[in-house]
This record gives C-alpha cells, structure tokens and sequence, in this order.
C-alpha cells in the first residue's frame, strides 16, 4: 500500500472502524446504503473513495461525525466501560455483574 497517499488510507481506516465499532458487517451497511458489499470493500482497502454524498450517509447510518470520517481527529468512540456495547456484552456473557443505570448517563 506504500503508493495510496495517506489521507485516502486514514478515510478508509476510519470508515472499516467505524462499521466494526457499530457492530455491522459489510454486507448489513452496504444495505443501509443501498450499495454493493463490494463499494464498502473497496472503501475500507483504500481502492476507491466515497463521494461527497455516500461520505454523508456514512456519517448518518455509522452516527459519526462526517468532519471526522474527513480529517480523522478525536475517536467519537467511547472506550469507557458503562458504554451500551459494553452493556449488552455484559448481558450476553451471562455475567453476574453489578452495574447501576445512573452509571450509563455518562
């Protein structure tokens, strides 16, 4: 990949993080988009670029900020452990673990 500039490769980094982050596959956000699986391949390997309006539903359907699909900058992902992925990852495992609603307001 040393011949992709490096703008295109950090798009195409954040879009693949932004649809495993949201807990999409390709094929679930390529129906989201009314595209094909193949356009979102593209995208994440840095062989094509969205246009102006695909990067637009991106941000709407991925709930991301379109400035940071653009120019990269602070993650709009939380890592904090009270998140609602962190919850339902909790829930699933079957873990008996105490956690209180309050805490999830953050």
């Amino acid at each position: 990949l040393w011949y992709m500039p490096s703008a295109k490769l950090a798009i195409s980094k954040r879009i693949k993080d932004a649809r495993t982050a949201r807990g999409l596959t390709q094929v679930v956000l390529s129906e989201q988009l009314h595209l094909t699986r193949g356009a979102i391949g593209h995208w994440e390997q840095g062989k094509a670029s969205p246009s102006t309006a695909n990067l637009s539903k991106l941000a709407t359907v991925l709930n991301v900020p379109i400035e940071w699909l653009i120019r990269g900058g602070q993650s709009p992902f939380k890592e904090a452990k009270n998140s609602s992925f962190e919850l339902v990852r909790r829930l699933s495992s079957g873990k008996k673990d105490s956690f209180s609603i309050s805490s999830m307001s953050n």
